[in-house]
C-alpha cells in the first residue's frame, strides 16, 4: 500500500508536467494572429525540449521506481547501461535521442500512468 501511495504522484505527475510544460511554452510564445491562443511554434518549441530531456528524466525516475520497489516491496531490478554522452552540444544532443534504455524509461513511465491511476483509486478505495 505505500509503494502505491508514493508511486501514484511520481507515475500521475510527471506525464501531466510535461503536458503542462509544453502547453505553458505554447501560451508564452507569440502567436501571429491571437496572443491569447497557443501558438504552433511555440507548442513545437515546447515539445523538442521535452523530447530532448525525455531520456535523462525517465532514467530518473526509473531509478526513484527501482529504489522504492527495492526498499518497500523487496524487488530488485538491475539498473540499465550507463549513458555515455557524446562530445560537444550536438553529440550529447543526439547521444540522448539514440539512449535506448532510456526509452525503454520513458516507455514504462507512459505505461505507469493508467496503472497509477487505477493505483490511485485502489488507495483511495
Amino acid at each position: 500500500m505505500l509503494y502505491c501511495v508514493l508511486a501514484v504522484p511520481v507515475g500521475i505527475g510527471v506525464p501531466l508536467g510535461a503536458i503542462g510544460f509544453v502547453a505553458a511554452v505554447g501560451r508564452i510564445a507569440p502567436g501571429p494572429a491571437k496572443p491569447e491562443n497557443a501558438s504552433i511554434g511555440g507548442l513545437v518549441a515546447g515539445l523538442l525540449v521535452v523530447l530532448l530531456l525525455a531520456t535523462r528524466l525517465g532514467r530518473r525516475l526509473g531509478a526513484v521506481h527501482r529504489y522504492l520497489a527495492a526498499r518497500l516491496l523487496g524487488a530488485r531490478v538491475a539498473p540499465p547501461a550507463p549513458f555515455h554522452p557524446g562530445q560537444g552540444i550536438v553529440g550529447r544532443l543526439g547521444a540522448g535521442l539514440r539512449d535506448g534504455p532510456g526509452w525503454r524509461a520513458v516507455a514504462y513511465l507512459l505505461l505507469k500512468l493508467p496503472v497509477a491511476v487505477v493505483a490511485a483509486y485502489a488507495v483511495a478505495y
